[in-house]
């Protein structure tokens, strides 16, 4: 009887603890919430670790446009890249928006940087519940770098493969050597066993 009443007593606390620890922790979310909404922008990696408290909030990101524009209809997906965390997490826009950018990203051309402003959709239903962001603006920044495309070639690699060229002709060289030389000696005895068994 005893043993009924305590553990009915620890399941009415663990209820109520369950019941009112969310509401301890909440102004925590909120000051960071208040922080990351009050950034000049955030980072793609920022929006993804704060999902759960940005979901439905107007932000604004800067990242790099890296792929190409998939579009649909009249609106495309566009993923932008951030160069601090490398992660890059697609927004959905306007294909009007996107007219500005020409720049594209890839293994050997720099993107443009955007700034873009938008709403953060954890779960969007328009995604098959992907997070996204649906841009209300983008703005193309000055950057000197877009459309940079750095030596195919870097020279220390130039250097590295002119060198080992180098050693692997000395050692076929030197190899080919060896063998007509070992090929000659044994002409030699072949020859010389000949000239004995007759």
């Amino acid at each position: 009887m005893k043993s009924k009443k305590i553990i009915t007593l620890f399941f009415v606390a663990l209820f109520c603890f369950s019941f009112f620890v969310p509401f301890a922790f909440s102004g925590e979310s909120e000051d960071k919430l208040d922080n990351l909404l009050n950034k000049d922008y955030l980072t793609s990696a920022e929006v993804i670790e704060n999902a759960d408290i940005l979901d439905g909030y107007l932000i604004t990101i800067r990242g790099e446009v890296i792929g190409e524009a998939l579009e649909r209809k009249d609106y495309c997906w566009i993923n932008v890249y951030d160069n601090e965390n490398f992660i890059s997490i697609g927004v959905l826009t306007d294909l009007e928006m996107i007219s500005d950018i020409e720049f594209w990203g890839g293994h050997r051309v720099t993107g443009n940087t955007v700034k873009i402003k938008g709403k953060v959709f954890r779960a969007d239903p328009f995604a098959d519940g992907e997070l996204d962001i649906h841009a209300e603006s983008i703005s193309v920044l000055e950057d000197i770098f877009a459309g940079y495309k750095p030596n195919t070639i870097p020279p220390w690699k130039m250097i590295t493969a002119i060198v080992l060229v180098l050693i692997m002709s000395f050692l076929m060289i030197e190899n080919t050597y060896n063998f007509f030389k070992k090929r000659a000696e044994s002409k030699d005895v072949h020859v010389l066993e000949q000239y004995i068994d007759d």
